[in-house]
């Protein structure tokens, strides 16, 4: 017989995978170089988008309950689906720059990584919020993702 927590270990783990290949175009196919809505690394496209999933999916019965997550970030209900890649540089310049003007308030190390990030993955979640997914390394998301407003006005600096 089964043990019940194995098999959720086990539902959680496949469910994480479930849309892996259903995943967007590279937005390294569809932008500029030098546009702001290009993020910087191989990769990081995916990792992102695997990071919404999982916040978006993800119920909590092992580990961290993105159920509050989604709460706070007042994305509750939103479906991977809906999630939109902006491609409107106007949009994701106005969203790197209120990023740029946030991050630096945490240290020098982070100010120099906010004059050196140039573009990012801007996720259009819901109407009224936006995530900013860098390629500026964070231990828990690989990414860094800023979430913010339809006025980009930080909602929080994480995901």
């Amino acid at each position: 017989m089964l043990n019940k927590a194995y098999v959720k270990v086990f539902a959680v783990f496949l469910c994480s995978f479930a849309g892996t290949f259903a995943v967007r175009p590279s937005t390294s196919l569809t932008q500029p170089p030098n546009s702001p809505c290009n993020i910087e690394g191989q990769n990081f496209d995916t990792a992102a988008f695997d990071r919404v999933r999982t916040v978006l999916n993800y119920t909590g019965d092992v580990g961290i309950d993105n159920a509050a997550i989604r709460d706070t970030l007042g994305i509750a209900g939103v479906r991977i689906e809906d999630v939109v890649v902006v491609t409107d540089t106007i949009l994701c310049r106005r969203a790197l720059n209120a990023w740029k003007a946030f991050f630096p308030s945490y240290g020098p190390k982070e100010a120099q990584a906010a004059v050196q990030t140039t573009g990012g993955l801007l996720l259009r979640l819901a109407p009224n919020r936006y995530a900013l997914a860098l390629a500026v390394f964070d231990p828990w998301t690989i990414a860094t993702f800023f979430v913010t407003d339809s006025n980009f006005v930080m909602v929080k600096p994480w995901m």
